[in-house]
């Protein structure tokens, strides 16, 4: 008799606390957030970083929300693109890009945006957990990939304001570039003479941004080893040309030599020669051309 009073007095305690089922209150959370969506006026600014492990390149992103579940969106320079949203509830509200935006590019498997690797794209989501919300911020994290995401109410001259805020911090030589060259071979050293095998290169190749000035490209075809190329944008000159770590840690240390380097900026077109040892003690000249492709 007094295990049955208690639970009685339990369940007459939650029917006091809580007037409504988890499905009516999860509802009207997601009544409250689509009424936050579509109040923005002049709609929503968000910077979007998918992953600063592989690309600090950031994307500057607005979007204007309806009450007919339709959205207007930019990123960078881009026009504006219409396609459609959904509000679902799951575990907690879910903001889900259910039509193509340019949050797809980011996580296109076929690697379509600089620094992008096929099969993951740039690890980025479009469909988002809603954390918090308040009536000038949203909290996001992507549903699959975690990507945090930011939303702040736009003022008037944001939905404009993506290309400008994407050129100021724009690394021009960001981009897809067509890779062509030779990579030579020696059985021994170079003084030596004897070439083993003289090897063509030719690929298209990514070069995503290392910082505002610096940018990576692969080295010839010998994945995953980089170079790590700085360029001053007031002159247009390469000012240094690096290995990345991979190749610092396969090949002798301190063999590698830049021997000529040039670019065309208006071509955006490099003209890479080098030399390194392998760690079996032979040489080898890289030479190759990347031009970007408009």
């Amino acid at each position: 008799m007094i295990t049955t009073g208690l639970a009685a007095c339990r369940k007459n305690n939650d029917a006091s606390v809580f007037s409504q089922t988890p499905d009516e209150r999860l509802n009207a959370v997601l009544s409250a957030d689509s009424a936050i969506l579509v109040s923005a006026p002049y709609g929503w600014r968000a910077t979007i970083i998918p992953d600063s492990t592989m690309t600090d390149s950031a994307y500057y992103c607005w979007f204007r929300f309806t009450d007919s579940n339709r959205v207007i969106s930019r990123m960078n320079a881009k026009p504006a693109l219409a396609s459609s949203y959904r509000l679902k509830a799951l575990q907690q509200p879910e903001l889900i890009f259910d039509t193509y935006t340019y949050l797809h590019d980011l996580a296109n498997p076929d690697a379509l945006v600089p620094g992008a690797t096929s099969g993951h794209g740039l690890y980025a989501d479009f469909e988002f957990e809603m954390r918090q919300t308040t009536a000038d911020s949203l909290v996001l994290i992507g549903k699959y990939n975690g990507m945090p995401v930011n939303f702040y109410k736009a003022t008037d001259k944001d939905s404009a304001n993506t290309a400008a805020l994407w050129l100021a911090t724009r690394n021009p030589f960001v981009g897809v570039y067509a890779a062509s060259g030779t990579i030579t071979l020696f059985a021994t050293t170079i003084a030596a003479g004897t070439i083993a095998a003289v090897r063509n290169i030719s690929s298209f190749v990514s070069a995503p941004r290392l910082s505002l000035n610096s940018i990576s490209l692969p080295y010839a075809d010998l994945f995953p080893w980089q170079y790590k190329i700085t360029i001053d944008l007031a002159t247009n000159q390469v000012t240094s040309v690096v290995p990345d770590e991979n190749m610092t840690d396969g090949i002798m240390p301190g063999s590698f030599k830049l021997l000529d380097v040039t670019l065309d900026a208006t071509l955006k077109k490099f003209f890479l020669k080098s030399q390194y040892t392998n760690t079996a003690g032979n040489e080898r000249i890289v030479e190759e051309t990347f031009t970007m492709l408009q």
